[in-house]
């Protein structure tokens, strides 16, 4: 077995749930802060772990001089100065970055402007805490059986964590995707015939999808791998029948694995499906907006995860305000909207809430226990971890008199230029190839190459109006990794530092899943700014435009916003008590900072 370093593990861990392994050297119990990585180590740290963690640590997040590394060092660089000296600027810093008069340096206004970091603590505090093997393992098994549905990458390295940790893989997981997983390291064939064709399909293409797309078809064609292998080893183990069960829901997929060697066994199951075909039973979760849940579909809430409860109770919350444009986000991460003029049954829904919420309040009691979420954020209510925008829940809120939206990012880490925009409802743009000041929004400026680190920001005031905050990968892979920043900000325009360290909010890690990206979206039409973040792919462009948006998406996002579920409200009803202040008798502390993967998850244990 492939053996991780500790290292390695160690950093998994600390990027998933901010814990490692307890070091058996000398340790050192007392809690250790760390200014620079704004960091407190809690545990069995020896100095030597703990050295290796911060330092890990302050590489793995935005520091204070990362944020402040714009273009523009102020807000009245920019709006002292007319568009044609911002033209000027930003023309004399691309020849030395894109022309062909490449100086050997970048130019950047006021590159010597006197920054001054903040020397008090700052605001965020991340904590990392020692656990010991055994107690990982029980981290990452019990966020597996969570039910919750988890990104690939995380998935992957979930399960390469528990192998590096010596975890005997027996039986399954509620997560049906990684039970492939193991599927494959134990040389278990799965016993039902659709995820006997993931486990297949994940053989061919690495990815445990199951959808009958070309590019999943096309690889199934032009791979050699040996499909006359499994179907036999799975007909000897379960009978072929069950393969003809599910065969016309999954021809296409069968159709591609039709080879020479499998060709009679595919024509038998073919010839079979005409008899045994079985309709794919639907769970009664499925149609929540649209049919009463019946005395005789209460087994499908038993046997749901506490996750697919919640994902049903959000629907029907969206439902219930009669809803005229949706926003979904499918599973390539692109957004998708349509013109919604379904008619829904308010006594239908309230039903069906009634009898969800029976089955949570009968897994969850909160009572006795106290959340402390932060004065200033909301956070939405988590259906799944694939609309997670770093540790954060799609559809959090963030609420200030003043906001600054932006992203810190590497050339190291996947691209040299990328580039920050906004469009407001009327089609209105702020952004590198548009105004850098108009109508209470202002753009720090455009950096193109970023091999020390770059930032960007969009500064928000009240009453700027509703806006999408978009972001183009111009020059890098679609790939690339950055961190999405907010910030609280002055009201009035100041000469001081676009970004103050003091007045971070927070920083998410996320990675582009195409050239184009959807960070968020302003709504500043009310008594404050609000920061909604969310985690959609634009669609392929290397330039956005005008008419990449329009109304109708700002609005259903809005929308979406507005009515989705809170996370605060649910733990209200489930009987926990959320505060904003922090006080001595806190039970969990959801700071943004200490936010990990199943730190929200685990109130719903």
């Amino acid at each position: 077995m492939n053996k991780l370093s500790l290292n390695e593990t160690n950093q998994s861990l600390l990027q998933l749930f901010n814990i490692v392994i307890e070091d058996t050297d000398t340790v050192v119990n007392s809690p250790r802060y760390d200014l620079q990585s704004g960091t407190v180590l809690s545990g069995h740290f020896s100095t030597k772990l703990a050295n290796k963690v911060t330092e890990f640590a302050l590489a793995d997040t935005v520091n204070d001089s990362d944020l402040i590394k714009t273009f523009y060092k102020s807000w009245t660089d920019i709006t002292d100065k007319t568009r044609l000296e911002l033209y000027l600027d930003q023309v004399v810093h691309y020849m030395t970055t894109y022309g062909q008069l490449k100086p050997g340096f970048m130019y950047i206004p006021n590159e010597d402007f006197d920054v001054e970091l903040p020397n008090a603590e700052r605001a965020p505090v991340r904590v990392i805490t020692t656990v010991t093997r055994d107690a990982a393992i029980n981290r990452i098994t019990e966020f597996l059986d969570s039910g919750i549905a988890l990104e690939e990458a995380t998935l992957t390295t979930l399960i390469t964590l528990l192998r590096s940790l010596e975890y005997v893989f027996a039986g399954t997981f509620a997560n049906k995707e990684a039970n492939i997983y193991v599927a494959r390291l134990t040389g278990t064939l799965p016993s039902a015939a659709e995820e006997f064709l993931r486990y297949v399909i994940f053989n061919v293409t690495e990815s445990t999808l199951l959808i009958k797309n070309p590019a999943t078809i096309l690889a199934l064609k032009e791979s050699n791998y040996n499909y006359k292998h499994d179907l036999e080893a799975y007909i000897k183990q379960n009978d072929i029948v069950e393969l003809a069960k599910v065969f016309n829901r999954f021809k296409p997929l069968f159709l591609a694995m039709k080879k020479d060697s499998t060709r009679s066994i595919i024509n038998k199951i073919a010839k079979l499906s005409k008899t045994a075909h079985e309709p794919m039973v639907q769970s009664a979760l499925n149609f929540v907006t649209s049919k009463e849940i019946a005395e005789g579909d209460m087994h499908w809430l038993t046997n749901a995860t506490t996750f697919a409860l919640l994902r049903s109770l959000n629907a029907i919350a969206l439902a219930s305000n009669n809803p005229t444009d949706m926003t979904y986000r499918v599973r390539n991460g692109k957004m998708f909207t349509k013109v919604s003029n379904v008619k829904y049954n308010d006594a239908l829904l309230q039903k069906n809430t009634i009898a969800l919420m029976n089955e949570l309040k009968g897994r969850v009691d909160g009572t006795g226990k106290t959340v402390y979420i932060p004065e200033n954020v909301d956070y939405a209510l988590p259906t799944s971890e694939k609309s997670f925008v770093g540790n954060l829940p799609a559809l959090t809120k963030f609420t200030g008199d003043t906001l600054n939206v932006g992203m810190f990012w590497k050339n190291s880490d996947g691209a040299s230029d990328l580039d920050l925009s906004t469009v407001d409802i009327n089609g209105g743009k702020v952004g590198w190839n548009s105004r850098y000041n108009a109508g209470g929004v202002t753009y720090s400026g455009d950096i193109t190459n970023a091999p020390n680190g770059a930032a960007e920001y969009m500064r928000f005031a009240k009453g700027c109006g509703q806006h999408i905050v978009h972001l183009n990968v111009y020059t890098g892979e679609a790939n690339s990794k950055y961190d999405l920043i907010v910030g609280n900000t002055s009201k009035k325009v100041s000469s001081k530092k676009v970004m103050d360290p003091k007045n971070l909010i927070t920083t998410a890690r996320k990675e582009t899943r195409n050239m184009s990206s959807i960070l968020g979206f302003v709504d500043a039409t009310g008594d404050n700014v609000e920061f909604i973040a969310t985690d959609f792919d634009g669609g392929v462009h290397t330039v956005s435009g005008d008419s990449d948006y329009s109304a109708i998406t700002l609005k259903s996002l809005l929308f979406k916003n507005k009515h989705s579920l809170r996370l605060a409200t649910i733990l209200d009803t489930l009987g926990y008590t959320v505060v904003n202040t922090k006080e001595e008798d806190i039970t969990v502390d959801l700071s943004v900072n200490n936010l990990n993967k199943d730190a929200i998850l685990d109130l719903f244990k």
